[in-house]
């Protein structure tokens, strides 16, 4: 033991070290700029020589390590036809097991976890993000150690096993009859991290919701009541913190060995191993420790859970650093704010709106740690107390939404050379703040900062993008810093994303959903001026009645204009039996070109259209790339420069057909929304995503 304390000595102060090359590496990955920082980084590491050969060692497996997995664990066979175990079990996805390599489906078949199926399935190709803020489905499974995505076409249960996660189950299911209604999700969330059922949207708005993660909290309550237990009984003091930390390993396998529960037991027992033995490793050793032991799995390093457990965490160690108040409320005040600066690059991941009452959060933290989290548990022993104590949860919800909910400002997502800025400015302003140097000119370095993360999104004016919105229909115009939609299906988290707090007018082009889609919820959260519809469809007449937006019907040879963006219609010289007939048909004279939008429209509509019709530059090719649309008649009359089908990937519909794809490919140059994700068309020049 003595030269084992003597070795760990000798590494003091070092490992992080190691951690940041290891962050840099992964970054770098993903923003290849990075990389010439890791080098940098690692030659001024050799050349001081700051690791001994253990650190070098460690640093040099686990950097080969993420490699290998970030590159070549994807291999993916195209069809399973074998015996599989269920691992995980969520709302909307599962994930499985053959042999050692872990997949994930999203089919609801009503398994759990501890299945064994005997099943046949294809591999699902899953698409890249469509823009900056999108989810990553690559990033998630990395993140996750799943090697791919399937779909089963035909399953069969033939056995189970008992597992952890499938025990979690049933003790859930067992105390969802005896827990209040009122209680059960939050007990669920709190006392074994099952948030699926649990709205988040308040807790994210007042930027708590990290306290609903299973954390330290949890695991030091847990430990202080059983150690105190068994230390009476036993009068052992190491045997009692060895049961204890026993019992804690199997409750972090009980809720499914999460991301933020697992970093703190590590931390938890690399800290009782520096006690026991007088190791005397600092505290950023032991962050850097269990940093370094949870990338068991390297590709967890992506995982944005793991990422916001690890900055909390740090933040943890150093508050004390920074904050010196004697004033309680005012030390969990500047406690607050400096756990938002900390955590808000990755908030902007989760939400997009924020409450100005995120300044008080430390309160509604105080109460959810305080009183519901040791209640939740209370309640495992006396589960009918819950329905006595009701009226403190419907209380503090009545009040957490409404102070959610009031004086709210939204914040566009932050991208990664935003974030790498950002945290440039806050760790130099930490620095100054710590050496009491200079911190006016710190801050205002910070401020400017701040600022070019808000105002970047307005830098760029005047472009029209179609977005890649799956299997529908919407456009977004910027036009002398005003938006402008033309349908708006699958479209309001990309518009929070964007920070978008006022639309000037939506088109809607006609009634079905994946044009009218996303309608009511950007209504309801963003300042909508006016929606125009065509005159000629009374169903979507109908279904804005439900919606507080103003409204206006158009009929052909209608113009709106707005300051360099004009909105002429084509379309209602005539009403037809069909509502895709019906739709909207706008042409658009911005950017000095000449935008087409058709809606869902047929070849006879469009044969009725050609006396109305000229060349243009840009086609949005009707339904969706249908062949019951985009005639020969129709590209000869307009001859579009460029054409955009919005569809989504593998549609029930097998949109676009063969034969509009053939056309288009003899006529012009052609786009489709899945294949590109979003296109943005500037004033002389067109980008796609991918």
């Amino acid at each position: 033991m003595q030269s084992l304390k003597l070795n760990l000595q000798q590494c003091s102060d070092k490992y992080h070290f190691v951690v940041i090359g290891i962050v840099l590496l992964a970054i770098s990955l993903y923003i290849n700029l990075i990389f010439v920082f890791f080098l940098l980084y690692s030659y001024f590491i050799i050349k001081r020589k700051y690791l001994n050969k253990i650190l070098i060692i460690i640093c040099f497996i686990l950097s080969l390590l993420l490699i290998i997995f970030f590159y070549f664990y994807n291999y993916v066979p195209s069809y399973l036809n074998t015996n599989i175990y269920v691992s995980e079990v969520k709302e909307n996805y599962f994930t499985f097991y053959v042999g050692f390599n872990k997949y994930l489906s999203y089919d609801k078949i009503g398994v759990k976890p501890g299945d064994i199926l005997y099943i046949e399935g294809s591999v699902n190709e899953y698409l890249e993000p469509s823009y900056d803020g999108d989810f990553n489905t690559i990033t998630f499974l990395r993140g996750k150690l799943v090697k791919g995505i399937y779909h089963i076409d035909y399953y069969e249960i033939k056995s189970y096993i008992l597992t952890f996660t499938r025990l979690k189950c049933l003790i859930l299911e067992y105390y969802q009859s005896k827990i209040s209604s009122d209680y059960f999700d939050l007990f669920s969330c709190l006392v074994f991290g099952e948030n699926v059922a649990l709205d988040t949207t308040n807790y994210a708005k007042l930027n708590i919701l990290h306290v609903l993660a299973l954390s330290g909290f949890h695991l030091i309550l847990i430990y202080k009541f059983l150690f105190s237990f068994l230390f009476k009984i036993t009068k052992k003091y190491v045997l009692s913190e060895n049961i204890v930390l026993v019992l804690l390993f199997f409750y972090t396998a009980l809720c499914g060995f999460q991301v933020s529960l697992n970093r703190s037991l590590i931390f938890l027992i690399i800290s009782k191993f520096n006690e026991r033995y007088n190791v005397r490793l600092a505290k950023l050793d032991l962050f850097s420790i269990t940093f370094l032991v949870e990338l068991i799995n390297p590709l967890i390093i992506y995982n944005t859970g793991f990422i916001f457990s690890q900055i909390s965490s740090f933040g943890l160690l150093y508050i004390n650093e920074f904050i010196n108040a004697k004033n309680k409320i005012i030390k969990q005040l500047l406690e607050g704010i400096y756990f938002l600066a900390l955590c808000f690059p990755f908030m902007t991941n989760f939400t997009n709106e924020l409450s100005f009452f995120t300044i008080i959060s430390f309160l509604f933290t105080n109460i959810i740690s305080v009183i519901f989290i040791p209640l939740c548990f209370i309640f495992l022993i006396i589960p009918n107390l819950s329905y006595y104590l009701s009226f403190l949860l419907i209380g503090f919800n009545s009040n957490l939404t409404i102070l959610a909910n009031s004086l709210t400002f939204i914040t566009p997502y932050m991208n990664n050379y935003i974030k790498i800025f950002y945290y440039i400015g806050l760790i130099y302003i930490l620095f100054l703040i710590s050496s009491k140097k200079r911190v006016i000119k710190g801050v205002f370095l910070f401020i400017c900062i701040i600022l070019l993360y808000l105002f970047i999104p307005n830098i760029t004016n005047n472009y029209i993008v179609f977005l890649d919105c799956s299997q529908g229909d919407s456009c977004l115009i910027k036009a002398n810093y005003k938006y402008y939609m033309i349908d708006c299906y699958n479209s309001y988290d990309y518009l929070k994303k964007k920070g978008i707090k006022e639309i000037e007018a939506i088109f809607i082009s006609h009634a079905d959903s994946d044009h009218f889609g996303d309608l009511s919820l950007i209504a309801n959260d963003i300042d909508v001026k006016m929606v125009y519809y065509s005159a000629t469809d009374n169903e979507i007449r109908t279904k804005l009645e439900d919606i507080n937006v103003k409204s206006k019907a158009l009929n052909y040879d209608d113009i709106i204009e707005y300051p360099n963006l004009v909105f002429d219609i084509l379309s209602g010289r005539k009403e037809y039996d069909s509502l895709n007939d019906n739709s909207l048909v706008i042409l658009i004279s911005f950017l000095n070109k000449k935008f087409l939008f058709t809606g869902d429209i047929s070849i006879e509509v469009e044969l009725d259209l050609l006396p109305c019709l000229s060349d243009i530059d840009v086609l949005k090719v009707a339904h969706h790339g249908s062949d019951t649309s985009t005639s020969i008649d129709f590209l000869t009359k307009t001859k579009p420069e460029i054409a955009i089908i919005s569809c989504g990937y593998n549609n029930r519909y097998n949109f676009p057909s063969d034969s509009t794809i053939k056309k288009l490919k003899n006529l012009t140059t052609y786009y489709i929304t899945y294949e590109t994700g979003n296109i943005i068309f500037y004033h002389n020049k067109i980008k796609t995503y991918h």
